[in-house]
């Protein structure tokens, strides 16, 4: 009996690595019951999310919400305040910060975008929530 486990055991562990695989590179559909429209991962990250833009060594990318409201996260291997700069500094796009739970809140002039800026690991995890195309 002991080798029947063994067997069934390697069979499963080798379709979990097939799924997980598959799952990591594809273009996944949400469940057409809720809002979000797709999500998809990505090593590599587009230079521009709506009118927000990303670091180019910004990876990792997951946009979870391609449709408004939109959401993305990305990881960049920059510190926190580090991160705060490159929003905050050059541009007027984002005006209103706070620090909430060690965690930068980055709000825009018009309110349509907001960005939370948390340390991971040896850098951040940037979430990007666009509520609305941007207001001249």
């Amino acid at each position: 009996m002991l080798p029947l486990f063994k067997a069934l055991q390697t069979k499963h562990l080798a379709l979990l690595t097939v799924v997980a695989t598959f799952t990591s590179t594809q273009l996944i559909a949400a469940p057409k019951s809720q809002s979000i429209s797709t999500y998809k991962k990505s090593d590599a990250c587009p230079a521009k999310f709506y009118d927000v833009s990303l670091p180019e060594n910004g990876k990792l990318c997951q946009v979870f919400a391609a449709d408004l409201p939109a959401s993305l996260t990305l990881f960049v291997p920059q510190a926190p305040t580090e991160v705060l700069s490159y929003y905050t500094q050059g541009t007027k796009q984002f005006t209103s910060s706070e620090q909430i739970k060690k965690r930068y809140v980055l709000r825009s002039i018009d309110s349509s975008t907001t960005l939370i800026i948390s340390k991971d690991g040896q850098g951040s995890q940037v979430d990007i929530l666009v509520t609305s195309l941007h207001k001249s």
